[in-house]
């Protein structure tokens, strides 16, 4: 089978979206398909880049470069490719530095759609959250209008999201999204090398210890005192002991931590 993926930027270790791509175009080479990935607005590179391997095709188009030449470029390897699906793995801030996404891409996504096409909903829009300010609520409509016209546009033949609040958003919005739970863009490393500069410093002379981590942004309306409280019943079930690790913004929440 052949799949052509589309994404944002393709800068290993600088877009969370495209390291995600590359493992999934990679998993599915290893499975006889044949990939290619394009990332339609890469800010990483100065002009048109293409390379090869064994995971498939990647294809770099600049971000500095107008949106109609891009898109008359992604439209002519759609063309050449010919694929059975086409997968937009999607984050509205791939596109734009404040995930409004660009009209011309709108007018223009129906034409990338391939004859099958799959949707992933990396995210959503801004505001969602409860207890959302009023400048948040008022990007997120923006935001908003603008998915549901590339939705409407793209009209996918299967759309996928990561997470339960995600799929009860687009429902409301009348897209009926399935669950896709993500796989983690961190290498798996030798625990036998990990446990010991890290953990075991903490703990000298105790089991490895059960880690908690917090990846990203912690929002306000998160209690960390219930995941503390679920982390050391878990601990004290297995006879561990306990460590919250805690990556990215914590925000309001420093103290509590």
């Amino acid at each position: 089978m052949r799949i052509l993926f589309f994404c944002g930027s393709l800068e290993s270790g600088r877009d969370g979206v495209g390291d995600y791509v590359r493992l999934l175009a990679g998993a599915c080479a290893t499975q006889g398909h044949e990939c290619t990935v394009i990332a339609l607005h890469d800010p990483h590179v100065a002009r048109v880049t293409e390379h090869g391997s064994a995971e498939g095709r990647f294809i770099r188009l600049p971000a500095e470069e107008p949106w109609p030449s891009r898109l008359v470029c992604a439209e002519g390897h759609l063309n050449r490719i010919a694929p059975d699906w086409v997968s937009w793995q999607f984050v509205a801030y791939a596109f734009h530095p404040r995930g409004f996404l660009p009209r011309m891409l709108l007018q223009y996504a129906n034409r990338l759609r391939g004859s099958r096409c799959h949707v992933m909903m990396h995210e959503l829009w801004l505001g969602l959250e409860a207890g959302s300010r009023l400048r948040e609520r008022g990007v997120g409509w923006l935001q908003r209008r603008g998915v549901l016209c590339l939705l409407g546009e793209l009209d996918p033949d299967c759309l996928h999201t990561s997470n339960l609040a995600y799929r009860q958003v687009l429902a409301r919005e009348r897209w009926p999204a399935e669950l896709l739970e993500l796989f983690g863009n961190v290498p798996i490393a030798d625990p036998v090398a990990a446990s010991g500069p890290l953990f075991l410093r903490w703990f000298p002379g105790l089991a490895a210890p059960l880690v908690a981590v917090t990846f990203g942004t912690l929002h306000a309306q998160w209690r960390p005192a219930a995941t503390v409280e679920w982390l050391l019943a878990s601990a004290r079930r297995l006879v561990r002991p306990a460590a919250l690790l805690a990556i990215g913004r914590t925000g309001g929440h420093a103290a509590a931590l």
